[in-house]
């Protein structure tokens, strides 16, 4: 049984939807006006949020943004409910982080198909049973996403327990980075989740940062598949505070399936033109797809010119193009990723 939230002033739209989800066996809390949602989505952490736009004091939007700006409820599932048939409605809630919007009068089988459906996408997340922090490095330049990847992975090993996840398929890249012993032979799936466990199977470095990498995976050449993807987070995420993960950005949908379950993207890339044309597709596509997503970019190399607004204002980090491994800016980007201390 889930809970779910109903955010709704009119009564008789509150009593309705409680007729239609009682045979659902799911438990509904309603709220009167977005002031009482908030406190009860804050306090009650529900499965799922049914918002309704035209509220008393803050309206749905306000409501809706303050839901994304809270950690406790930035993740929770929120379908908008509304009489409002603009297409201008429709992107405003799009933008600040709807899941869904659907318009009244709604019939009950369209509306319990999309609560279940997104139910559903909760229970089957790879963060869902993990309590891991996942973080997701993609970029054009392997070379550049493996030096961010592997020496912010060092700095935060030092201060708890992290995990490094080399998504490309047969990749050994890491073992010089982290100056460990080379995995000469593939590693399968299967094998690597034997009992759920990554760490019989992984190299660790002096740091303790725990590196997975050289994997084959179920696909017909070896490639990672999504559902190899799902078992792989959720078997890291269970075992380690943070969670690296070294991610292509072709084929687009594995980056999108991990993408989906991290709490930030780093875009590394270096400021030339045809990187930078990279990284405003790659950002398009991921705030089209989530808009709720936390994107930011990791700069290698100082800028000839000024760089496009939608890539200057999100970068996090920036480094030199030919950065050591004990640059301070990696403890740096460490401490804003997981928590850390971060050093003035």
């Amino acid at each position: 049984m889930k809970t779910i939230l109903f955010i709704e002033d009119e009564e008789l739209a509150r009593q309705l939807v409680k007729l239609q989800l009682s045979s659902t066996g799911h438990d509904l809390i309603l709220a009167s006006d977005g002031l009482e949602g908030l406190t009860i989505a804050s306090e009650s952490s529900p499965d799922l949020i049914l918002l309704d736009l035209m509220l008393p004091g803050l309206d749905g939007f306000e409501v809706l943004d303050r839901l994304r700006s809270n950690k406790e409820t930035k993740d929770i599932p929120v379908i908008v409910l509304s009489a409002k048939t603009q297409a201008s409605d429709k992107k405003m809630a799009d933008r600040i982080g709807a899941d869904a919007y659907l318009t009244k009068p709604y019939s009950k089988s369209d509306l319990l198909e999309l609560i279940e459906s997104h139910l559903q996408e909760t229970v089957s997340s790879p963060q869902a049973s993990a309590s891991g922090r996942l973080f997701v490095f993609t970029g054009p330049r392997r070379e550049d996403v493996s030096i961010v990847t592997a020496y912010t992975g060092k700095a935060h090993a030092r201060e708890g327990s992290t995990t490094l996840l080399d998504l490309h398929p047969f990749s050994a890249e890491y073992a010089h980075l982290l100056n460990v012993d080379t995995i000469e032979e593939p590693i399968s799936i299967d094998e690597l989740l034997t009992d759920g466990d990554l760490s019989p199977l992984a190299s660790t470095d002096e740091t303790g940062l725990q590196a997975v990498y050289n994997i084959e995976g179920s696909g017909q050449a070896g490639e990672i598949r999504s559902e190899d993807l799902d078992r792989l987070m959720k078997a890291a995420l269970q075992s380690s505070g943070v969670v690296l993960a070294d991610t292509p950005l072709y084929p687009s949908d594995i980056l999108s399936r991990a993408a989906d379950s991290a709490e930030r993207v780093l875009f590394v890339t270096r400021p030339t033109n045809s990187d930078l044309r990279r990284a405003q597709a790659t950002l398009k596509m991921m705030r089209e797809s989530n808009p709720k997503k936390s994107l930011d970019v990791v700069l290698m190399g100082s800028p000839s010119d000024s760089l496009p607004s939608e890539v200057a204002e999100r970068v996090l980090a920036r480094f030199p193009s030919d950065v050591p491994p004990d640059h301070p800016g990696f403890e740096k980007l460490a401490g804003q990723l997981g928590g850390m201390d971060i050093p003035e």
